[in-house]
């Protein structure tokens, strides 16, 4: 059932939105400033004292409104409104930031650019020889490598939103006899894997890793794990898409 005290205290903030299905209510996002309403924010009722929202074209999302109150440093008095409408103990409430930024590793380097150097030699041989990737593939991904730091000696895939922001990243050794052959970044997993590459008119594949998505070539989302995001389950209610492999 729509709560409608929630919805208005919503549109304090926001301003006025636009009904859309689901108990979902969109709204202007103020973090992309994208003309049309992109941000779409859930105001069911909710036993678990989950509200989620999502913008389609940013992808800034959270489980909670008060992280959205976060986000956008909105006053207190609005947390203590929230609070009674939702019937939460502020003392057990726990606000927190969205996500920290991802960033690639200080001592990235693309393979596409050649260097005279052994890492280089052996990073590139990984990819092509051992994994069957060739020189598009390289490219179109912005596959790189480390030779020092504390990716040294590992592969790295990034992977972009729909913007071309980069969203994630994993990193493999392509030294078969290193003890810790992956690493990845302490950051969310609630995105979009690849997003920048997918098209949503066409039937998805989603996949475990990175690199089941690159050898499948096309419309393939790695989950980076064996769980489906949250961003990824709305952006296919959003999409209403029917044909996913």
């Amino acid at each position: 059932m729509e709560n409608t005290r929630l919805l208005d205290l919503i549109q304090s903030v926001l301003g006025k939105g636009k009904k859309t299905n689901k108990g979902n209510v969109a709204f202007h996002c103020p973090f992309c400033n994208h003309s049309k309403k992109k941000l779409e924010v859930q105001v069911l009722t909710s036993d678990k004292l989950e509200n989620h929202w999502h913008c389609w074209v940013c992808n800034k999302s959270g489980k909670k409104i008060s992280t959205l109150f976060k986000a956008l440093n909105v006053d207190k008095q609005k947390y203590t409104e929230l609070y009674k409408i939702l019937d939460i103990s502020p003392r057990i409430h726990n606000v927190q930031q969205i996500h920290v930024q991802v960033k690639l590793p200080e001592h990235f380097h693309p393979l596409y650019i050649k260097r005279p150097s052994v890492e280089y030699k052996n990073a590139l041989f990984y990819l092509l020889k051992k994994r069957n990737l060739d020189i598009y593939d390289i490219i179109k991904y912005n596959i790189g490598y480390c030779e020092e730091g504390e990716y040294a000696k590992k592969i790295i895939i990034p992977s972009y939103n729909e913007q071309g922001q980069l969203n994630y990243f994993v990193s493999r050794t392509y030294y078969d006899a290193e003890s810790f052959r992956y690493k990845n970044p302490e950051v969310s997993k609630n995105i979009i894997g690849f997003e920048n590459l997918i098209s949503w008119d066409l039937p998805l594949v989603l996949v475990e890793g990175a690199f089941d998505a690159i050898a499948i070539k096309r419309n393939a989302i790695p989950l980076f794990g064996k769980t489906i995001s949250e961003s990824l389950k709305m952006k296919i209610k959003h999409c209403n898409m029917q044909n996913i492999l």
